[in-house]
């Protein structure tokens, strides 16, 4: 997929680039509603998805408000609030300005197997001042099932969910915005990123107290013991992770064998 979206690019002669994947609908009005609120300054267009087939007691992941700001320290939360709605992880639903993608060099990194999008996003954003938030749902992204490539189990998901980390917590540095509000959120971001790395253990064909220790061993594990409230989990699991306690978490795993 990422081939044929650096495709799209390189042939791209438009003002914008929009991305709509070849297993997914869009509504009549995707581009209408998206192009009704361009304007000079902003440089990104964020819209909302819905997944399908729609579960009972789904909400669609949808801006709160059709607003436009900047991407810096004074609006912060709003920045993060796309983040939490997972609507900064994906190419799908937003508007690029094409001279930005082309004058920059940005593509996405076929060599990837999971990432990419967040990837080529934090790139983009590293050229964004102001954003755009449209507050409609007009993007139908197709729930994918257990054998697709999206939910194919990998063997170094834990790395790949740190290297995605990485790029979300530098932006927030890069951009003079890494505070207390910031802090939190990447924190909480990473306690997800370690605690499902851990508990993939049982799933991986060798099991290894190496790959317990090499989690553990993050430096970033001390933002975790900063912000301990962040993420729910049992407490012998925090304080097992704060500390360190490799053996712990591999005496847990081979007793339940």
């Amino acid at each position: 997929m990422s081939n044929a979206r650096n495709v799209g690019i390189e042939r791209a002669t438009g003002d914008y680039l929009t991305f709509i994947d070849s297993d997914d609908l869009v509504a009549p009005t995707y581009l209408s509603d998206m192009v009704s609120v361009i304007n000079e300054n902003s440089e990104l267009f964020v819209s909302g998805f819905i997944l399908y087939p729609i579960k009972p007691g789904y909400r669609p992941s949808i801006p709160t408000e059709q607003c436009t700001f900047v991407v810096d320290n004074v609006h912060i939360q709003q920045f993060i609030q796309l983040n939490e709605q997972s609507l900064l992880y994906g190419p799908v639903a937003k508007l690029y300005r094409t001279s930005i993608v082309h004058e920059n060099g940005l593509k996405f990194n076929p060599q990837l197997s999971l990432g990419e999008d967040l990837h080529f996003n934090y790139d983009y954003l590293k050229y964004v001042n102001q954003i755009t938030a449209v507050p409609k749902a007009n993007y139908f992204y197709r729930e994918v099932g257990e054998a697709s490539l999206s939910n194919k189990y990998r063997d170094n998901l834990f790395d790949l969910s740190y290297e995605q980390w990485q790029a979300i917590k530098n932006f927030y540095v890069t951009r003079d915005m890494w505070n207390g509000i910031s802090k939190r959120y990447v924190s909480h971001l990473l306690w997800a990123f370690v605690y499902d790395g851990i508990f993939e253990f049982p799933k991986r064909k060798e099991n290894s107290y190496h790959y317990l220790e090499n989690i553990l061993s993050i430096p970033e594990i001390t933002y975790l013991k900063e912000h301990p409230n962040e993420y729910h989990c049992a407490k012998w699991i925090k304080f097992a992770i704060i500390h360190r306690c490799t053996w712990i978490f591999y005496l847990y795993f081979m007793a339940k064998k």
